[in-house]
């Protein structure tokens, strides 16, 4: 029998199924990637990830899963106190957030929905980068994502630019396979995910005190490893945000420069610096002009007396216009100011 936990509570995924898995939809766990250096033994490998777990965790009590590779671990975690407390009767279930019991992608994006209960809709949607059978990055949404969103998800990936796609697929359903997919079989870590009872846990926690009395040299370089990779943490997230964040300026600076570059065109401007004199009388004199980013000024002299309400109602017809201010400086002296669509 399968259980699935999503945003409305524990309820029956479907029954006769041999094994007693306890799914997670998307939307009740957390993906991450973590580095960890190749050169730590099994064991020092476990303990810096659990350390990096709980330095992620917003949660009192975490459960996770980890799919190792050489250069570190996948992981999913979760709030283990809400699932324990929905779960049902005293036997021991498989808990697997949805990703690891659906199909992998070798490489690409796609956009799959939250798994549901019976007779229930689907609650949300999960966006995922993979490369090389490997989920990159993964994103939650309690509905379709904009295209905008879809941008800052990949951009936020690190997504090949050829490869970004402009807004985001149709959902998929996939469906759900009989056990975890091949990658965490052919890396024999299947025991590694099972959730224990809590007496099973006490007793490991009991030997694993035990085994640490006796090894104290180990235990202080399992000791400065993870505080290692805690510095080595906080360093990489405080780059990452810097980079992100000096890459989405760039990319909106560069988007900027586009469009300045299009309406500079020698051509395009002139036919358009054409369009807006037409509507300007023609015994004025135009004595001043300047463009700046979208903002157009122009100064115009030599008429007391001017219909400017007139002249701004037609300026504000042309396509390219987004907002036109007139306000006269002197007796013969008027300023316009024309705002450009970008």
């Amino acid at each position: 029998m399968r259980f699935i936990y999503d945003q409305q509570g524990a309820r029956r995924l479907d029954k006769g199924i041999v094994q007693r898995h306890w799914l997670l939809s998307a939307g009740t766990y957390h993906y991450l990637r973590i580095p960890l250096p190749a050169d730590l033994d099994p064991a020092q490998r476990k303990g810096a990830l659990q350390l990096q777990v709980q330095a992620y965790s917003p949660y009192d009590h975490t459960g996770f899963q980890a799919v190792w590779s050489e250069t570190g671990a996948q992981v999913w975690f979760w709030n283990q106190a809400a699932i324990s407390g929905a779960q049902v009767g005293r036997l021991s279930y498989l808990v697997l957030p949805q990703t690891l019991m659906q199909q992998p992608l070798d490489s690409g994006l796609r956009l799959v929905r939250a798994l549901a209960g019976q007779n229930a809709a689907p609650q949300g949607v999960e966006g995922q980068y993979w490369f090389g059978q490997q989920l990159r990055a993964s994103h939650y949404w309690p509905e379709p994502p904009s295209a905008e969103q879809w941008r800052a998800f990949q951009r936020d990936a690190a997504v090949p630019v050829e490869q970004q796609q402009p807004g985001p697929p149709e959902p998929q359903s996939l469906p759900l396979l009989d056990k975890p997919h091949a990658s965490l079989l052919r890396q024999g870590r299947i025991p590694e995910l099972r959730q224990h009872l809590p007496a099973i846990q006490v007793g490991l926690a009991a030997l694993l005190l035990l085994i640490a009395a006796t090894r104290v040299i180990d235990l202080y370089r399992y000791h400065q490893a993870g505080e290692q990779l805690r510095a080595q943490v906080e360093q990489q997230r405080s780059e990452i945000q810097g980079y992100l964040a000096s890459r989405n300026r760039a990319l909106d600076a560069a988007q900027e420069l586009g469009q300045l570059q299009q309406l500079l065109k020698p051509q395009a401007f002139l036919a358009l610096f054409e369009e807006i004199l037409e509507h300007f009388p023609r015994d004025m004199t135009l004595s001043e002009w300047r463009l700046q980013g979208q903002e157009m000024k122009l100064v115009f002299e030599g008429k007391p007396l001017l219909n400017t309400a007139s002249i701004i109602q037609q300026l504000m017809l042309l396509p390219r216009v987004e907002t036109a201010i007139a306000e006269e400086t002197s007796a013969k002296r008027f300023q316009f100011t024309v705002i450009l669509v970008k």
